[in-house]
């Protein structure tokens, strides 16, 4: 059995999606300074998501596009669904500890993951922020659709990866569809 890169791609996914938490934080911050309101919130949950759709399907296109050649060449075994897989495993750390999040919500376990998963999820953090309100203290205040949602977010990266990859494999680019009137004109 020959490999199928799915762990190189899970990986770039993972650090892509830690790197976008990390700068969806710096992001609102700077747009939060004092005076900030709800509007900024949202300018910044806009620029985060165009930021994290911008960086994390073009290499799942780019990744698709790459494996046509390759499983011609018989250099790696086609993986069906290998977009899908590699966002999933890419996002796993956020799966886990949403998982957490709701043992701790039916009190299985006394850790607070809430600073967890604010972090994690800095990317929504509009969303967040409406879901996990800053009063709130644990998880267990939280109202099961709030942790339903939450434990939903990371289904976000992995449609984004597993749709990129497809689309790359095809060979189907949106950016082309959208600039040029023909396909012959590229």
């Amino acid at each position: 059995m020959k490999r199928t890169g799915v762990l190189k791609f899970s990986l770039s996914i993972m650090f892509r999606v830690a790197m976008f938490s990390i700068m969806a934080l710096v992001l609102i911050g700077a747009l939060l300074l004092p005076g900030g309101g709800d509007i900024w919130l949202w300018v910044a949950e806009f620029c985060i998501i165009v930021f994290v759709i911008g960086f994390i399907y073009p290499y799942a296109w780019n990744e698709g596009f790459r494996d046509v050649n390759r499983v011609k060449i018989k250099s790696v075994d086609k993986l069906p669904g290998k977009g899908f897989i590699g966002g999933a495993i890419g996002s796993l750390p956020y799966m886990l500890i949403s998982l957490g999040f709701i043992l701790v919500k039916l009190e299985a376990v006394n850790i607070n993951f809430l600073g967890i998963i604010r972090l994690l999820a800095a990317p929504f953090l509009a969303f967040s922020l409406t879901l996990l309100p800053v009063d709130i203290q644990t998880a267990a205040e939280l109202s099961w659709i709030n942790i339903i949602v939450v434990v939903l977010l990371p289904l976000f990266y992995v449609l984004l990866s597993g749709i990129g990859y497809e689309l790359g494999y095809k060979r189907f680019s949106i950016s082309d569809k959208l600039i040029y009137k023909s396909p012959n004109r590229r």
